[in-house]
Protein backbone atom coordinates (compact mmCIF):
# COMPACT_ATOMS: atom_id res chain seq x y z
CA UNK A 1 0.00 0.00 0.00
CA UNK A 2 2.07 3.34 -1.31
CA UNK A 3 0.13 6.80 -0.63
CA UNK A 4 1.50 9.97 -2.44
CA UNK A 5 1.03 13.39 -0.30
CA UNK A 6 1.72 17.12 -1.94
CA UNK A 7 2.17 19.74 -0.45
CA UNK A 8 1.61 23.13 -1.82
CA UNK A 9 2.22 25.42 0.69
CA UNK A 10 5.30 26.19 2.99
CA UNK A 11 4.23 24.02 6.29
CA UNK A 12 6.92 23.93 9.33
CA UNK A 13 5.90 19.74 9.83
CA UNK A 14 3.97 17.42 9.62
CA UNK A 15 2.43 13.82 11.22
CA UNK A 16 1.92 10.66 10.06
CA UNK A 17 0.38 7.59 11.89
CA UNK A 18 -1.06 4.87 10.26
CA UNK A 19 -3.78 2.69 12.04
CA UNK A 20 -4.25 -0.39 9.81
CA UNK A 21 -1.97 -2.42 11.07
CA UNK A 22 -4.08 -4.61 13.17
CA UNK A 23 -6.56 -5.29 10.67
CA UNK A 24 -3.24 -6.39 7.88
CA UNK A 25 -0.53 -8.74 7.76
CA UNK A 26 1.72 -8.22 10.67
CA UNK A 27 4.55 -7.90 7.97
CA UNK A 28 2.82 -4.78 6.02
CA UNK A 29 4.49 -2.37 4.90
CA UNK A 30 2.41 1.07 4.19
CA UNK A 31 4.73 3.71 1.92
CA UNK A 32 4.62 7.68 1.68
CA UNK A 33 5.48 9.70 -0.71
CA UNK A 34 5.79 13.48 0.28
CA UNK A 35 6.49 16.11 -2.66
CA UNK A 36 6.68 19.54 -1.73
CA UNK A 37 8.84 22.75 -3.40
CA UNK A 38 11.79 21.75 -0.89
CA UNK A 39 11.93 17.63 -2.75
CA UNK A 40 10.88 14.84 -2.26
CA UNK A 41 10.89 12.29 0.55
CA UNK A 42 9.32 9.03 1.13
CA UNK A 43 8.79 7.26 4.20
CA UNK A 44 7.89 3.49 5.40
CA UNK A 45 5.70 2.56 8.42
CA UNK A 46 4.73 -1.04 9.26
CA UNK A 47 3.48 -2.43 12.28
CA UNK A 48 6.97 -1.52 14.67
CA UNK A 49 6.65 1.62 13.21
CA UNK A 50 3.33 3.35 12.88
CA UNK A 51 3.93 6.96 12.89
CA UNK A 52 7.08 9.97 11.83
CA UNK A 53 6.84 13.40 11.89
CA UNK A 54 8.34 15.12 8.45
CA UNK A 55 9.90 18.50 8.13
CA UNK A 56 10.95 20.08 4.75
CA UNK A 57 14.68 19.66 6.02
CA UNK A 58 14.11 16.35 5.59
CA UNK A 59 13.72 16.15 1.80
CA UNK A 60 17.45 16.66 1.08
CA UNK A 61 19.27 13.93 -0.64
CA UNK A 62 21.09 12.46 2.74
CA UNK A 63 17.70 11.81 4.66
CA UNK A 64 16.77 10.40 1.54
CA UNK A 65 19.82 8.30 1.07
CA UNK A 66 19.23 7.39 5.02
CA UNK A 67 16.11 6.33 4.57
CA UNK A 68 16.08 4.18 1.97
CA UNK A 69 19.40 2.61 3.47
CA UNK A 70 17.48 1.59 6.34
CA UNK A 71 14.76 0.24 4.23
CA UNK A 72 17.31 -1.90 2.75
CA UNK A 73 18.50 -3.72 6.12
CA UNK A 74 15.31 -4.11 7.48
CA UNK A 75 14.49 -5.49 4.05
CA UNK A 76 16.79 -8.31 4.21
CA UNK A 77 16.34 -8.73 8.34
CA UNK A 78 12.56 -9.16 7.88
CA UNK A 79 12.34 -11.36 4.88
CA UNK A 80 13.57 -14.52 6.88
CA UNK A 81 13.46 -16.84 3.05
CA UNK A 82 16.53 -14.43 2.02
CA UNK A 83 17.84 -15.19 5.62
CA UNK A 84 17.58 -18.75 5.10
CA UNK A 85 18.81 -18.90 1.87
CA UNK A 86 22.04 -17.15 2.59
CA UNK A 87 22.60 -19.10 5.95
CA UNK A 88 22.01 -22.38 3.55
CA UNK A 89 25.06 -20.91 1.44
CA UNK A 90 27.08 -20.17 3.79
CA UNK A 91 26.70 -24.16 5.47
CA UNK A 92 28.56 -24.45 1.77
CA UNK A 93 31.25 -22.81 2.14
CA UNK A 94 34.12 -24.66 3.93
CA UNK A 95 36.62 -21.83 4.12
CA UNK A 96 36.70 -18.03 4.21
CA UNK A 97 37.70 -18.09 0.58
CA UNK A 98 34.96 -19.92 -0.41
CA UNK A 99 32.30 -17.79 1.55
CA UNK A 100 33.73 -14.82 -0.18
CA UNK A 101 33.16 -16.41 -3.28
CA UNK A 102 29.77 -17.60 -2.44
CA UNK A 103 28.60 -14.48 -1.36
CA UNK A 104 30.16 -12.17 -4.07
CA UNK A 105 28.13 -13.86 -6.55
CA UNK A 106 25.16 -13.62 -4.58
CA UNK A 107 25.43 -9.85 -4.59
CA UNK A 108 26.84 -9.60 -8.07
CA UNK A 109 23.72 -11.48 -9.29
CA UNK A 110 20.94 -10.16 -6.62
CA UNK A 111 22.01 -6.74 -7.80
CA UNK A 112 22.44 -7.11 -11.69
CA UNK A 113 18.63 -8.03 -11.39
CA UNK A 114 17.62 -5.66 -8.72
CA UNK A 115 18.43 -2.79 -11.30
CA UNK A 116 16.55 -4.58 -14.11
CA UNK A 117 13.55 -4.85 -12.46
CA UNK A 118 13.35 -1.35 -10.80
CA UNK A 119 14.13 0.27 -14.07
CA UNK A 120 11.05 -2.60 -15.57
CA UNK A 121 13.37 -3.79 -18.57
CA UNK A 122 12.81 -7.22 -17.22
CA UNK A 123 9.05 -7.30 -15.15
CA UNK A 124 8.53 -11.29 -14.53
CA UNK A 125 5.92 -12.51 -12.45
CA UNK A 126 6.06 -11.35 -9.02
CA UNK A 127 4.42 -14.64 -7.85
CA UNK A 128 6.59 -16.69 -9.93
CA UNK A 129 9.54 -14.87 -8.87
CA UNK A 130 8.51 -15.94 -4.62
CA UNK A 131 8.02 -18.98 -5.75
CA UNK A 132 11.52 -19.04 -7.09
CA UNK A 133 12.76 -18.00 -3.93
CA UNK A 134 11.57 -20.75 -2.43
CA UNK A 135 12.58 -23.07 -4.52
CA UNK A 136 16.01 -21.67 -4.60
CA UNK A 137 15.94 -22.31 -0.16
CA UNK A 138 14.77 -25.94 -0.89
CA UNK A 139 17.81 -26.65 -3.55
CA UNK A 140 20.01 -25.32 -1.07
CA UNK A 141 18.72 -27.09 2.09
CA UNK A 142 18.99 -30.61 -0.19
CA UNK A 143 22.56 -29.64 -1.21
CA UNK A 144 23.62 -29.33 2.33
CA UNK A 145 21.61 -32.57 2.89
CA UNK A 146 23.72 -34.43 0.27
CA UNK A 147 27.02 -33.37 1.65
CA UNK A 148 28.71 -33.38 -1.75
CA UNK A 149 31.41 -30.27 -0.73
CA UNK A 150 30.41 -28.28 -3.49
CA UNK A 151 33.96 -26.86 -4.69
CA UNK A 152 31.97 -23.94 -7.48
CA UNK A 153 28.52 -23.68 -5.40
CA UNK A 154 28.85 -19.60 -6.17
CA UNK A 155 27.85 -21.21 -9.64
CA UNK A 156 24.39 -22.01 -7.43
CA UNK A 157 24.57 -18.93 -5.35
CA UNK A 158 24.87 -16.88 -9.06
CA UNK A 159 22.02 -18.51 -10.84
CA UNK A 160 19.59 -18.41 -7.73
CA UNK A 161 20.72 -14.50 -6.86
CA UNK A 162 19.07 -13.46 -10.06
CA UNK A 163 16.25 -14.90 -8.99
CA UNK A 164 16.50 -13.46 -5.47
CA UNK A 165 17.46 -10.18 -7.22
CA UNK A 166 13.59 -9.61 -8.41
CA UNK A 167 12.40 -10.23 -5.22
CA UNK A 168 14.34 -7.10 -3.48
CA UNK A 169 13.17 -4.73 -6.51
CA UNK A 170 9.33 -5.84 -5.52
CA UNK A 171 9.47 -3.61 -2.71
CA UNK A 172 11.18 -0.12 -4.53
CA UNK A 173 8.40 -1.22 -7.99
CA UNK A 174 5.91 -0.95 -5.46
CA UNK A 175 6.67 2.95 -4.45
CA UNK A 176 6.24 3.87 -8.21
CA UNK A 177 9.49 6.26 -7.97
CA UNK A 178 10.25 8.79 -9.53
CA UNK A 179 13.18 9.07 -12.25
CA UNK A 180 15.19 11.45 -10.07
CA UNK A 181 14.99 9.39 -7.28
CA UNK A 182 15.26 6.09 -8.96
CA UNK A 183 19.59 6.02 -8.96
CA UNK A 184 20.14 7.38 -5.56
CA UNK A 185 17.41 4.92 -4.24
CA UNK A 186 18.51 1.88 -5.91
CA UNK A 187 21.66 2.76 -4.68
CA UNK A 188 20.99 3.10 -0.75
CA UNK A 189 18.36 0.55 -1.12
CA UNK A 190 21.34 -2.43 -2.44
CA UNK A 191 23.68 -1.22 0.14
CA UNK A 192 21.30 -1.79 3.08
CA UNK A 193 21.07 -5.01 1.74
CA UNK A 194 24.49 -5.76 1.67
CA UNK A 195 25.01 -4.34 5.11
CA UNK A 196 22.66 -6.49 6.51
CA UNK A 197 23.61 -9.53 4.53
CA UNK A 198 27.33 -8.52 5.79
CA UNK A 199 25.90 -8.49 9.22
CA UNK A 200 24.35 -11.68 9.00
CA UNK A 201 27.64 -13.61 7.39
CA UNK A 202 29.55 -12.10 10.39
CA UNK A 203 27.68 -13.83 12.80
CA UNK A 204 26.75 -17.19 11.26
CA UNK A 205 29.90 -17.89 9.87
CA UNK A 206 32.15 -17.67 12.95
CA UNK A 207 29.74 -20.05 14.41
CA UNK A 208 29.61 -22.59 12.22
CA UNK A 209 33.67 -22.44 12.08
CA UNK A 210 32.89 -23.09 15.79
CA UNK A 211 30.37 -26.19 15.32
CA UNK A 212 32.66 -27.65 12.72
CA UNK A 213 35.24 -28.09 15.63
CA UNK A 214 33.30 -30.93 17.30
CA UNK A 215 31.91 -34.46 16.16
CA UNK A 216 28.77 -33.84 16.45
CA UNK A 217 28.76 -30.63 13.77
CA UNK A 218 27.60 -33.27 11.15
CA UNK A 219 24.09 -33.54 13.24
CA UNK A 220 23.91 -29.95 13.59
CA UNK A 221 23.98 -28.98 9.85
CA UNK A 222 22.13 -31.89 8.83
CA UNK A 223 19.09 -30.05 11.00
CA UNK A 224 19.68 -26.88 10.12
CA UNK A 225 19.77 -28.32 6.64
CA UNK A 226 16.50 -29.27 6.88
CA UNK A 227 15.06 -26.92 8.93
CA UNK A 228 16.05 -24.95 5.40
CA UNK A 229 14.61 -27.47 3.12
CA UNK A 230 11.09 -28.06 4.91
CA UNK A 231 10.65 -24.33 4.85
CA UNK A 232 11.54 -24.03 1.35
CA UNK A 233 9.65 -26.70 0.35
CA UNK A 234 6.29 -25.52 2.10
CA UNK A 235 6.81 -21.87 1.12
CA UNK A 236 7.24 -23.25 -2.61
CA UNK A 237 3.61 -24.63 -2.65
CA UNK A 238 2.51 -21.73 -0.98
CA UNK A 239 3.40 -19.84 -3.28
CA UNK A 240 2.94 -21.46 -6.39
CA UNK A 241 -0.67 -22.51 -4.99
CA UNK A 242 -0.97 -18.28 -4.94
CA UNK A 243 0.40 -17.43 -8.61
Amino acid sequence: LWQEVVLSEKIHQVDFIVKIFQELIPDHKTLVLINSEEGSRQLVFDQSNPGASWTPEDTGLWAHFLNFLVLGIEHIFMGYDHVLFLVGILLLGQTFLQVVKIVTSFTVAHSFTLVLATLGILTPNEQLVEAGIALSIAYIGLENLIDKHWTKAWHITFVFGLVHGFGFANVLKEMELSSVQLASSLFSFNLGVEIGQVFIVSMVFPLLLFIRKYQWRMWVIRGIAMFIFAFGVFWFFERILES
